[in-house]
């Protein structure tokens, strides 16, 4: 099989899963955007695409044809270059695999055919997904593989990724990067992520003792990254300020007058993005004092029980909010928001009525998600071992493209 690599996360996990599918005799092509991405190359074939923005699909579609491809493989399927791609493969009748982080967190990525979130060829069929149990006998319960903490993995990976990029400028100059920060403004950014950690460890320490205290109901609002395509894709919302503002206006009009309202930064977000302006204005606006707070380092499974409601975009807290049968609310388009799962009403009516989480729903959605697009694995630990997982889930399934969803279940695992 002829395979094509594209973008993949940052670090080395394309170059090992690149030689992994060569060492299993198959011909792979990477295609290389930037010095960052020629950080690790394969030992195939590797090529900088050096075009501008309206060369990509023919450039795409020559070196398809030229090298025979049959499958192109890349890491998210929103960046300019790989919606390009995930459109021209649907043309072609070509597969194209996605791999992105785990809807299910921590220990998991996600793997699935023609997309992923809104995108994936779960996405028409969750609703059937999650009112039919799996059979035992392709229940995907038994991963158990714990993957720890990766943070050092990632800043390694990240560095030297960003400094090689910024080295090389000059012969990529028409890159477009789905991230808006140079070099200097990302570990800038990073170290003061950082103080900021360590800074709002005691005020929300604080803040969780008093949310231990408190009657009223608690509303939490998990931020997401400021540049995320969950939100520029799979949402009407045009950024994480507008949630913001729609979320506190709604609340002032219209949760009960004892409510207390929780946002929380996004940890990856701390040092690159600050929301506390606009949110002391908001409550100055609407005269929200003693009502709204804005944290950091907030332990999320000891807040569960505590909480009314979850209002997410399409945050995969949503599912882990479900997970602990906190009433949740979306205000984009997820995977997991579905009748019986999540509130179905406008975000006004979730102040005063949340609809109940239904635990069996849940159990098969959640099951669903594992045994058709989770792998018990990492980016930037035990590589080989998620390597090897994801070649033959891919194997396994590689004659489905992406023409129906329903293809991806046969009557052997489901019948929906």
């Amino acid at each position: 099989m002829k395979i094509l690599l594209l973008q993949g996360p940052l670090g080395s996990f394309f170059q090992v899963l690149g030689n992994q599918l060569i060492q299993q005799q198959h011909t792979v092509y990477k295609i290389d955007f930037n010095g960052g991405d020629q950080s690790w190359p394969i030992k195939g074939h590797n090529q900088a695409f050096q075009g501008q923005r309206h060369d990509w699909q023919e450039y795409l579609h020559q070196h398809i044809a030229l090298w025979s491809i049959d499958m192109i493989i890349c890491f998210g399927d929103c960046r300019f270059y790989h919606r390009q791609a995930a459109l021209l493969c649907q043309k072609l009748k070509l597969a194209f695999w996605v791999l992105e982080e785990g809807y299910i967190r921590p220990d998991f990525i996600t793997l699935e055919a023609g997309g992923v979130n809104a995108y994936s060829p779960l996405y028409p069929i969750a609703q059937q997904l999650s009112e039919q149990a799996l059979p035992e006998e392709v229940d995907s319960g038994s991963d158990n593989l714990i993957i720890g903490k990766t943070f050092i993995k990632r800043a390694y990976f990240a560095s030297r990724y960003h400094i090689i990029r910024a080295l090389k400028t000059k012969h990529f100059t028409h890159y477009i990067n789905h991230r808006p920060w140079n070099l200097r403004q990302e570990a800038f950014s990073w170290l003061k992520g950082g103080i900021i950690k360590l800074l709002q460890k005691r005020p929300d320490h604080q803040l969780m003792a008093l949310l231990r205290q408190t009657t009223a109901d608690i509303f939490f609002v998990p931020l997401q990254v400021s540049e995320d395509f969950q939100i520029r894709q799979h949402s009407d919302l045009n950024s994480v300020i507008d949630m913001i503002h729609q979320v506190m206006s709604s609340f002032s009009q219209h949760a009960p007058k004892n409510a207390l309202l929780v946002l929380k930064h996004h940890p990856m977000d701390r040092g690159f993005v600050n929301y506390k302006t606009h949110i002391n204005l908001l409550i100055q606006k609407y005269q929200l004092q003693g009502r709204v707070h804005y944290a950091y380092e907030l332990p999320l499974p000891p807040l569960y029980p505590l909480l009314t409601g979850v209002i997410t975009i399409n945050s995969t807290v949503g599912l882990s909010a479900l997970h602990h049968n906190v009433p949740t609310c979306c205000l984009g388009r997820a995977l997991y928001h579905l009748k019986g799962l999540t509130h179905q009403g406008s975000l006004n009516d979730f102040w005063t009525t949340q609809a109940p989480v239904s635990p069996d729903l849940y159990k098969n959605l959640h099951a669903a998600l594992r045994q058709y697009s989770q792998i018990n694995g990492s980016f930037f630990k035990q590589q080989e071992s998620t390597v090897n997982m994801i070649i033959a889930r891919m194997l396994a399934t590689q004659s489905i493209a992406i023409h129906s969803p329903r293809s991806l279940l046969t009557k052997k695992t489901i019948n929906v």
